[in-house]
């Protein structure tokens, strides 16, 4: 399955239409991206669901955080379902590197004092 957006909002197409959609509209595709100390943070709109091996949920994963740099936090990811649930995270996972406190995956205990 495959998705596009349309504003905010994901839409389910074929494989021919995201193709398509996926080649002409970088800048719509890309929700947040910035360079934090040694990282760079990019929160994307995948328009494929990157839920592997989840069967029993129906929402799509369709947007992610990766983390690029030197460090532990290289190659580091966090899938989100929403326009909106990205967008807060790309400023969450933001904060947190300026804050120099660890991140943890969605669904993951931060912990105690870690807030």
């Amino acid at each position: 399955m495959y998705w596009i957006l349309v504003g905010q909002t994901p839409i389910e197409v074929d494989a021919t239409e995201w193709s398509k959609w996926f080649s002409n509209h970088l800048e719509e595709r890309v929700i947040a991206q910035e360079s934090v100390k040694k990282y760079y943070v990019s929160t994307v709109f995948i328009g494929i669901d990157s839920r592997s091996g989840v069967l029993n949920d129906p929402i799509p994963v369709l947007f992610e955080t990766m983390i690029f740099g030197t460090g532990k936090y290289n190659d580091w990811e966090q899938g989100y379902r929403s326009y909106v649930e990205a967008e807060d995270g790309h400023k969450e996972i933001v904060r947190r590197l300026k804050a120099r406190k660890p991140l943890h995956r969605k669904g993951q205990s931060s912990g105690a004092g870690d807030r």
